[in-house]
This record gives structure tokens, C-alpha cells and sequence, in this order.
């Protein structure tokens, strides 16, 4: 056969197994915990231990809202897991063993435990030696998705919102890197100095400089990009309080009129910030004269229904910026006694 012939075999070859595969009809090997019955219909594996490994793994993960706490939990209890050997002599068998981190993720990411047929989750391609690469493909990229094809252990649902948790996991996974990064790069800025002070008695005047300079402005240079740092959107409030505890002893509040901040930096130098003391709450929740007169006006030819629609069509809003309602309206009216 030839080569032309060999490619156009193969083509053919292609589409006939994506048309299959988008009637659902494609026949791939299941996960573990999923068998083909006769007829290639796809079911949960009859077996009582393999089905309540596999529940298991997303009760914990609901419950613990982490693949790692939950690979934690299982080897903890010591609770081992399914692996159905797909080659070899004991091809089919089952191996039983406590979780790793990666066999948790298969099964938390895996559609098929949702009941879904998907086609096009990995990639294969074939390199120069003659082996095959596989690489796991966008969730954006797979080819066909289809939701209730055959019974799962979780809804599609609940496999969503799995994938939800699981990115902001890492995302949030990320912003601990960005943190743990900054925090060990000022902690050399400052380990640097440290030293360059301490060999101030053993070096001369001129080495001594140079080496103060240095690590001056490393420091500077860290200073200049810590701008951008703090506004990274992957660095969310807890990561920013732990780099606040880098770089600030303590602050003293002092509370009269306005308050004053004392903040005394790690490095020794000191920073006096006045602020406007926030307003009591009841304060703000106070509606303005300007708006309880409208109202009292308005209370002449409408309800309080229709009072609540005319303020939202004028732009008036509530402490809280929301619009008005019904009872937003009647809450002024009994709070101010206005006369209906």
C-alpha cells in the first residue's frame, strides 16, 4: 500500500471514529468505577467497594473543598483506592492503594463520573522515534461535550461547580507563590543588609560602601516594584496582610477628632498618617432632610409603592446604594411620622 493510500486509509479512519464519537457511540476505556455492559452501554461498576472508593472521593472533596485534603483524609484513614490495570498479563484486574495527589485530581476532573460522553480531552501525537505523546487538552477545546449520556456518581452540576472550586484553588495556590516569593526576596534584602552592617568593623571604608550600595539598591529596586505587586489581582487580602507583617513592627492609633497612625517600619523609621475618623453607622444610614421631605410630599397622591418608583426613576438611592422599595419607603415614614 502506499503512502498516498496509507493517509487517505487513515483519514477515513479519523472521521468515521468522530462521527461515532458524536452520536456518543465512540467505545473508549472507562475510568475505574465504570464498565461497559452488553449492548456498550456504560454503567457504574457492580462492584460495592470500587463504588464507595469512588463516592468517597467527592463526599471528601465536598466536604474538605481540596484535592490535597482530601488525598490527605484518605492516607490518614489509611483508605486505599481502585486502579484498574489496562495491560499485562492481569490486564482488567483491580490494584488496590492509598491515593496520590494526581489520582485525586483524575477523578474530581474526569466528566466521564458525571455522566458525560466527552471526545477530544487529550491529544496524541506521534514523535520521530516512533513513540507517542500525549498532552491533555483545554477544557475550551474539547470537541464534543455531551452531559447524561450514561450514569455517573455526581450530576453535571456538581462536576461544574468541582471544576469551579478546583480553579480557585489554584489560583489561589498562585497567590501563596506570589507571596511566598516576595517574602523571601525581602527577606534576603534585608539579611543582605543585616550583613553589611555587621561587616562594617572588619572591612575598609571603600569595600564597605560599595557593599552598602549594593544591597541598598536591591532594596530600592524591590521598593520600586512593590507598587505593582501590591495590585496584582492574583494577591488577595489574606496574602497582602502577610506582606504588611514583613514590612511593619506595629502601629500605635491614637482616636480624637481624627485619628492619628504612628506606624514604625521594620527597618526603624517611623510614619504619622492622619485620617478622618469614619462615621457612626447610625450616621450613615441617616437619610438626608432632602429626601424624608420628598417623601413627605410625595405621601400627598401616591403609596409607598409608588413613592419607591418615583425615587428610583429620579437617581435617588439608599445608604447602602441600593434602590428603593416598598419598605424603604415605609420605614422613613414611620421613622420620621410622616402622615400618610
Amino acid at each position: 500500500m502506499s503512502e498516498a493510500e496509507l493517509h487517505i486509509l487513515k483519514a477515513r479512519m479519523r472521521g468515521g471514529q468522530l462521527n461515532k464519537a458524536r452520536r456518543g457511540e465512540l467505545e473508549m476505556g472507562p475510568p475505574v468505577g465504570l464498565i461497559y455492559k452488553p449492548g456498550g452501554v456504560i454503567d457504574l461498576d457492580p462492584d460495592a467497594e470500587v463504588q464507595g472508593a469512588i463516592r468517597l472521593v467527592f463526599d471528601t472533596f465536598d466536604r474538605l473543598g481540596s484535592a490535597v485534603e482530601t488525598v490527605g483524609f484518605f492516607r490518614d484513614q489509611g483508605i486505599p483506592f481502585p486502579r484498574r490495570l489496562r495491560s499485562g498479563p492481569n490486564k482488567g484486574d483491580l490494584l488496590w492503594a492509598l491515593p496520590q495527589h494526581a489520582r485525586i485530581l483524575q477523578v474530581l476532573r474526569n466528566p466521564r463520573y458525571a455522566g458525560a460522553f466527552v471526545y477530544g480531552r487529550t491529544r496524541t501525537r506521534r514523535r520521530p522515534d516512533g513513540g507517542t505523546t500525549t498532552t491533555t487538552v483545554p477544557r475550551a477545546e474539547w470537541q464534543i461535550v455531551m452531559p447524561g449520556a450514561h450514569h455517573g456518581y455526581i450530576n453535571w452540576d456538581r462536576f461544574e461547580a468541582n471544576q469551579q472550586r478546583l480553579a480557585d484553588n489554584a489560583r489561589a495556590y498562585d497567590n501563596r507563590l506570589v507571596a511566598d516569593a516576595l517574602e523571601a526576596e525581602w527577606n534576603d534584602m534585608l539579611r543582605a543588609h543585616t550583613e553589611a552592617v555587621e561587616d562594617h568593623g572588619r572591612r575598609g571604608r571603600e569595600e564597605i560602601a560599595a557593599l552598602d550600595a549594593e544591597a541598598r539598591q536591591r532594596i530600592l529596586d524591590l521598593a520600586r516594584r512593590f507598587p505593582a505587586i501590591w495590585q496584582d489581582p492574583r494577591v488577595d487580602h489574606r496574602e497582602r496582610k502577610r506582606i504588611l507583617r514583613l514590612l511593619i513592627d506595629d502601629v500605635t492609633l491614637i482616636k480624637a477628632e481624627s485619628i492619628t497612625a504612628h506606624v514604625r517600619l521594620r527597618g526603624g523609621a517611623t510614619r504619622t498618617l492622619q485620617l478622618d475618623r469614619p462615621l457612626p453607622i447610625a450616621q450613615i444610614r441617616k437619610f438626608k432632610p432632602g429626601l424624608v421631605a420628598e417623601v413627605d410630599r410625595l405621601l400627598d397622591q401616591h403609596c409607598d409603592r409608588e413613592i419607591a418608583d418615583i425615587l428610583n426613576q429620579r437617581g435617588y438611592r439608599t445608604w447602602e446604594d441600593k434602590p428603593f422599595n416598598l419598605k424603604k419607603v415605609a420605614f422613613i415614614r414611620d421613622a420620621y411620622k410622616l402622615a400618610r
